[in-house]
């Protein structure tokens, strides 16, 4: 299974909740794949604050010290990649 990405814009919504998405495709690959089914991921643009990642990494280190007695950069890393 081959994936390819594209970027676009949502042009419209109507009141059923069905849109209108506009994106550019190389027309060679679009054509020779003949795309029937995609899947759109949605990105609200917001990112972490400096104040939210502090946060973050706190409990990380609480779930680390708990869970594994011990809180230092191994336990915490190990803990982050678990969850």
């Amino acid at each position: 299974m081959v994936n390819e990405q594209a970027a676009g814009k949502i042009t419209s919504v109507n009141e059923e909740g069905v849109a209108v998405i506009t994106a550019t495709l190389d027309p060679f690959t679009a054509a020779a794949r003949q795309f029937q089914d995609v899947t759109v991921i949605l990105h609200d643009g917001r990112r972490i604050s400096p104040e939210q990642r502090r946060k973050t990494y706190a409990l990380i280190g609480e779930i680390a010290e708990f869970t594994d007695g011990i809180r230092d950069a191994a336990t915490i890393e190990e803990t982050k990649r678990l969850m």
